[in-house]
């Protein structure tokens, strides 16, 4: 007994010795602790130290954007909850989830914790507003932060510098770069603040000196930083001290001492990441680690090819970037392919090819970019490297639109579909790491009409599909289309238009600040009831109200025409103008989230107030993937309304605050048919509330053939995470806060047996419920999307915040009741919004395109059997009538041949060595290691995509020309002897078909189909391994243009004058005319083979 006594004396004595310090004195003031303690030393202390290391770890190597005050160990031994609820929020802050981060810190604030681990989670509660875009709320949580710390002394030295750094980091993001310069001076002369955090201040506080043109004061602050030892804490802070202090020095013009830095850079970063990474490169579990590796490394390289192209030195910068790729060629074919510094490589060789004036260089660097972005998507785990990769994205978006603008306008609709993140709704094995919450499947190649032009990587070997936007758009019409799409990137506005006849075309209009569009568009958001910052929804829907949409017809007219100017292209206009006697030709529309809030339906189409919903039947568009799911079942043909949901909330809401009742929506409850479900809300005691449990079981009730029609509140998204918009629902008393139904809820509900069936047609009657404002990136997949995913054909949607509108609303659901209507809700909604401009012109205030000019159709328009006089024609394919005596060559098709031909003489050794070096290295007869790694790569590029050998610099040749040496080339002779036989099959499958002349298709398809050397390698440098055999001449000739194949296809074959066999077929260019050539010179410029001449 007294032994045991003398223990645990001896045990509180040495516990109140080397606990005094630790501010543990807690532990032996009562009893209940005192027996525990033994318990509390042995298990919780350890663990709870480790976790607090590994906070501490994670702050000083830079895992968190914005570094934050640190936590003692006291502290996480008193607050446990606390600290673990921190510590979740910063794991999901770090996977850049920051709307889940903020739920945790704002858990941590409201646990009852200390002043001090107050004051912390209230920063890291900034961090997490900043990174979802809440800029101004970050910054005035920031300040709270950084008063609370200044009411408590003992923190002033740990939260104070913490907050005002993360001020420091908003205020530069806002623009007021002098403040947050003077918030980061304060950090950096604050006594005893953390090194990491004062290194990190001076690194920002150099940035903003550059941005301000103080490139000198920034070079001299950073070099007296580094001598006196600031940036050695960690590997990773020394890189970021030398790539900043690079960029001062080239700001500065000193590009030798950019140069240096950039090397050091190097030297920093591959002594902590690349010999670690290359020893569990071999473990596949490492591989997200390998792939951190490989985006870290990529910095320091790309800014040196950066210095190398500012200094006009281009013809270096793929040097470097191709040893990169050589050296860590087998562990990026590890992590899964093309990374994010691939991309970033790729993305600064196409800026130097771009300035160097070679479009089409920089279009496939540019192109390759985007492929290594898409791979790279889900291997994202960190929030600055989803910064890194969404900078990447509109980078080499902006590159490749700019540079497909110079060279072929008729592409850019593919780009700009292509960009529109052709994605749906999937899994993926590591959801937790991806690049945003809501998993994506793979997405497929876009073209413009069968045949891509460009796919951005967007194929495949599970889903080698290509979606036509052309029968996209014939599938929603239920013929023929025109598509309009649009694309913002930098400054400009790209567009592209596919017209149901010829070829695309496109273009792009200025879009900066002072740009016309910009202020047109300026001008529209204050006439709409769009909320300003800081506005109250009261005072932007009165300023609506007053505003030109609602008071006059002239005021509405000369508004609506300026948007009209600068967002419709003329030749556009023109084709909706001049469309057809008594149809309407069908307009797709599908507009970035700039142009979200554009009523495209009252733009001008002519100077005599015609508009485009009185020329046209127009929809919009989604993502083309998307489309094309949809687009696949039935079009819409329903038997009445099956639900109704009206006003669920009854004006009572925390989402958005305190609403006021919908009571037009209210009124409906008596036009609805008594067929049909009727769910409310706490204003209505006689119909079930419209909670999620009775939604689900009322559409689970409803067949497929049936409409709803939902009126009531709709949540607004985040920018960037469009899936989060949502429908207020009725709540239940076990549910805290609103009850809702995202678009998620509809993109991840199960195929087989979904909780929320959509039905065929929907209304959906909310506050901007197309919700295309906060698809950025193009990831468009809000609640009208969402909608058309989870069933629907079609849908009904709002462009911006709505009036509850009785007339408009008891309208559809009039037309949604009658089970005899023959046309759809969308075709309904145009006739009702023609009849009420009418009456606008005729003086109706009541008419006001305010109240009805924001719906818009959404996927189908029309029933399939509805009569075909709604719809433009379809364009006839030209055919040449009667017969002919011989087969004759025409004009094009030799235009074609000889300029095909130009590029196909200059490229051929090459390509011819580059494949013989290739089936060397594959044989038992390697003699060189470098040479052949150099072969393999090449062989795969040619099979992965179009390779313009414009690419095949002295770098990579320089190794192949060695063996070309010892090498003979047998297949250089076999090329040209195959396009004889490409010709005289060409003749003959024309002569079989009844045809008289060789067009450029005619020779595409015997290429494709002829069992020769040329058609397989035309195959190999079109198509990869995706070629597909075109089957008769379904193929029409827009996409056999000369200047397209040429530029992208490379078809392999020769002029004619120089190949002896072909001369002797008398296969000779007709003498060149003088004067005007007539326009119609292909059908009277041809050779005959029979006679060996030209007619």
């Amino acid at each position: 007994m007294w032994l045991y006594i003398a223990a645990w004396t001896i045990i509180v004595l040495v516990s109140w010795r080397l606990f005094a310090k630790r501010k543990l004195l807690w532990l032996l003031l009562a009893g209940a602790a005192l027996y525990f303690l033994h318990w509390e030393l042995v298990l919780l202390g350890p663990v709870l130290h480790l976790l607090l290391r590994l906070v501490q770890m994670s702050l000083r190597t830079g895992r968190i954007e914005a570094p934050q005050p640190r936590l003692r160990r006291w502290q996480a031994m008193r607050h446990p909850r606390t600290i673990r609820l921190i510590r979740r929020g910063d794991r999901l802050l770090q996977r850049f989830n920051p709307q889940e981060a903020l739920v945790w810190y704002r858990r941590a604030v409201e646990s009852d914790p200390p002043i001090d681990l107050l004051a912390t989670a209230t920063v890291r509660c900034s961090a997490a507003l900043e990174a979802q875009g809440d800029l101004q709320e970050a910054l005035d949580t920031a300040i709270r932060a950084e008063r609370l710390a200044r009411e408590y002394p003992e923190l002033k030295s740990a939260v104070t510098p913490a907050a005002r750094f993360q001020q420091a980091v908003v205020l530069g993001q806002i623009g007021r770069s002098e403040e947050s310069v003077t918030h980061l001076e304060a950090v950096e002369s604050t006594t005893g603040v953390d090194p990491f955090l004062k290194a990190r201040a001076t690194i920002l506080r150099s940035e903003n000196l550059v941005r301000a043109g103080k490139a000198a004061e920034a070079t001299r602050m950073l070099e007296a930083a580094g001598r006196a030892g600031d940036f050695r804490r960690s590997r990773r802070l020394t890189t970021t001290y030398w790539l900043a202090l690079s960029a001062a020095k080239e700001a500065a013009g000193d590009f030798g001492g950019a140069e240096t830095a950039a090397d050091e850079a190097t030297e920093a970063i591959e002594s902590e990441y690349l010999l670690p990474a290359s020893a569990t490169s071999v473990v596949i579990s490492n591989v997200h680690r390998l792939v951190e590796a490989e985006i870290e490394l990529s910095a320091p390289l790309v800014r040196q090819a950066q210095l190398r192209m500012a200094k006009g030195d281009t013809d270096l910068i793929e040097d470097k970037i191709g040893f990169r790729h050589s050296r860590s060629a087998g562990r990026a074919a590890l992590a899964g392919g093309d990374l994010l510094g691939g991309a970033r490589a790729a993305l600064v060789l196409s800026q130097a090819a771009l300035q160097e004036g070679r479009p089409d260089v920089a279009e496939w660097y540019s192109s390759r970019a985007l492929v290594a972005l898409h791979r790279s998507r889900y291997l994202l785990r960190s929030q600055a490297h989803r910064h890194s990769w969404t900078r990447a994205t509109g980078d080499a978006a902006a590159v490749l639109l700019e540079a497909t603008a110079m060279r072929d306008h008729g592409a850019l609709l593919e780009i700009i579909e292509s960009l529109r993140l052709q994605a749906l709704p999937g899994t993926t094995a590591d959801n937790e790491y991806a690049a945003g919450e809501l998993p994506l499947a793979t997405a497929t190649a876009v073209s413009l009409g069968p045949s891509p032009r460009t796919t951005l990587g967007r194929l495949t070997a599970v889903d080698r599909q290509v979606i036509s936007i052309r029968e996209t758009g014939e599938k929603i019409a239920s013929g023929s289309a025109t598509w309009f799409g649009l694309w913002v990137s930098g400054d400009r506005l790209y567009w592209g238009v596919s017209e149901p006849a010829g070829d695309g075309f496109g273009g792009w209009i200025p879009f900066d600040a002072n740009a016309p569009a910009r202020a047109a568009l300026r001008l529209l958001h204050d006439a709409l009831p769009i909320a300003r910052p800081r506005e109250a929804p009261v005072i932007s829907t009165r300023r609506a109200a007053q505003g030109p949409l609602s008071t006059t017809w002239t005021a509405e007219r000369d508004l609506i025409r300026q948007v009209s100017d600068a967002l419709l292209p003329t030749r556009l206009r023109e084709h909706l103008r001049t469309g057809a006697p008594g149809s309407r030709p069908c307009l797709v529309i599908a507009p970035p989230a700039e142009l979200a809030h554009v009523p495209w339906g009252l733009l001008h189409v002519a100077d005599d107030d015609r508009r485009v919903v009185e020329v046209a039947d127009w929809t919009l568009a989604p993502s083309v993937s998307l489309l094309d799911r949809v687009l696949t079942r039935r079009s819409p043909r329903t038997t009445g309304l099956g639900v109704a949901v009206l006003d669920p909330t009854g004006g009572e809401t925390s989402v958005r605050g305190q609403k006021a009742p919908l009571t037009a929506a209210q009124k409906l409850k008596s036009d609805i048919p008594a067929t049909a479900t009727v769910l409310t809300g706490p204003w209505d005691g006689t119909s079930p509330a419209a909670t999620r449990q009775n939604l689900s079981d009322a559409l689970r009730a409803l067949g497929s053939d049936r409409a709803a029609f939902f009126a009531c509140h709709c949540s607004r998204a985040p920018v960037g995470l469009s899936a989060q918009s949502s429908l207020l629902l009725t709540s239940t008393p076990e549910e805290a806060g609103d009850a809702t139904l995202s678009a998620q809820d509809l993109l991840t509900d199960s195929a087989m047996d979904p909780a929320f069936p959509i039905p065929s047609e929907v209304v959906l009657s909310t506050c901007d419920s197309a919700g295309a404002s906060t698809a950025a990136g193009g990831e468009w997949l809000s609640v009208g999307p969402a909608a058309l995913w989870a069933g629907a054909s079609a849908v009904v949607v709002s462009l911006f915040p709505v009036f509850d509108n009785h007339r408009l609303d008891a309208h559809l659901v009039q037309q949604a009741a009658d089970p005899g209507r023959t046309t759809t809700l969308a075709c309904h909604l145009l006739d009702f919004q023609r009849k009420a401009l009418a009456a606008w012109r005729d003086g109706d205030g009541d008419a006001a395109p305010l109240w009805w000019a924001g719906y818009a159709p959404l996927g189908h328009l029309y029933i399939s059997d509805e009569p075909p006089a709604r719809r433009a024609p379809r364009a006839a394919s030209a055919t040449v009538a009667g017969p002919q005596p011989a087969i004759t060559l025409s004009a094009e098709a030799v235009r074609f041949i000889e300029e095909a031909g130009s590029i196909y003489e200059m490229i051929r050794p090459k390509i011819v060595t580059t494949l013989d070096v290739a089936a060397e290295w594959m044989s038992d007869n390697d003699e060189d290691a470098w040479n052949g790694t150099v072969a393999a790569t090449m062989q795969n590029l040619f099979a992965a995509d179009v390779l313009p050998v414009d690419l095949l610099r002295d770098a990579t040749l320089g190794p192949i020309r060695a063996w070309e040496a010892r090498r003979p080339h047998p297949m250089a002779g076999a090329l040209s002897e195959s396009f004889v036989k490409v010709i005289e099959e060409t003749a003959a499958a024309v002569s079989a078909r009844g045809r008289l002349v060789i067009q450029p298709e005619d020779l595409v398809l015997t290429l494709l189909n002829a069992p020769t050397p040329a058609r397989g390698l035309f195959r190999v440098l079109r198509y990869g391994r995706r070629a597909q055999v075109v089957n008769g001449l379904t193929v029409s000739a827009d996409w056999c243009s000369p200047y397209r194949w040429t530029s992208l296809g490379k078809i392999m074959f020769s002029k004619p004058e120089r190949l002896e066999s072909i001369a002797a077929l008398g296969l000779t260019p007709p003498e060149p005319e003088h004067g005007t050539r007539n326009p119609d010179d292909r059908q009277r410029t041809s050779f005959t083979f029979s006679t060996g001449r030209w007619t």
